[in-house]
């Protein structure tokens, strides 16, 4: 499970900012947000695998908060090229470099539009946009972005060579903007 969920949590760092004409723009134009997400991992077939529910935050240009609520407590971290992993249900601490290869979908959606396009072919709408690397990725194969204005809802869905989906659904809270400091490490009892 722990190790599903940080596979997953780099997935999301690698898709940055890759949506539709409108729906790229609409994320461009954020330099932050902040809000609850509910991810799920499905089988090519549709089987419902995983389900886990907490909060997060995005800073432009390299930060991210993922602190997963349930079924396990954990707090992912990326501030600047550093991902920090706080696991309370084990007592674990964890810290590694992020690199360019390692980008999560999530840290793809931070990217300047420049730098998506020479990364994906970008088929776009509105509402949608498909991303699929130019050059194989080990994170995914495809990524599918659709924003829903109206309740500031974003969905993600994210495909991996083994055709497994990552689905995750992100809602803004429009009246919180996160800060630097939302992003360092909170101190722990354990190391």
């Amino acid at each position: 499970m722990h190790i599903v969920c940080n596979s997953v949590f780099i997935c999301l760092l690698c898709i940055n900012s890759a949506a539709s004409a409108d729906v790229i723009e609409t994320f461009s134009d954020r330099q932050g947000m902040s809000g609850q997400f509910i991810q799920r991992i499905v089988t090519p077939e549709g089987a419902l695998l995983e389900t886990s529910e907490g909060q997060f935050s995005l800073l432009r240009p390299h930060f991210m908060r993922w602190q997963i609520e349930s079924p396990d407590r954990q707090l992912l971290i990326v501030n600047d090229n550093t991902l920090t992993q706080i696991d309370w249900d084990l007592e674990v601490v964890s810290s590694r470099a992020m690199t360019p290869d390692s980008r999560s979908a999530l840290d793809w959606l931070m990217a300047p539009s420049d730098e998506l396009q020479k990364t994906f072919d970008i088929t776009r709408s509105p509402e949608r946009a498909i991303l699929i690397p130019r050059e194989k990725m080990s994170a995914f194969k495809r990524l599918e972005i659709k924003f829903e204005a109206a309740s500031l809802r974003w969905e993600l869905s994210l495909t991996d060579s083994a055709e497994q989906i990552l689905k995750v659904t992100l809602t803004e809270d429009p009246d919180v903007m996160p800060i630097p400091a939302d992003f360092d490490a909170p101190p722990t009892d354990f190391e």
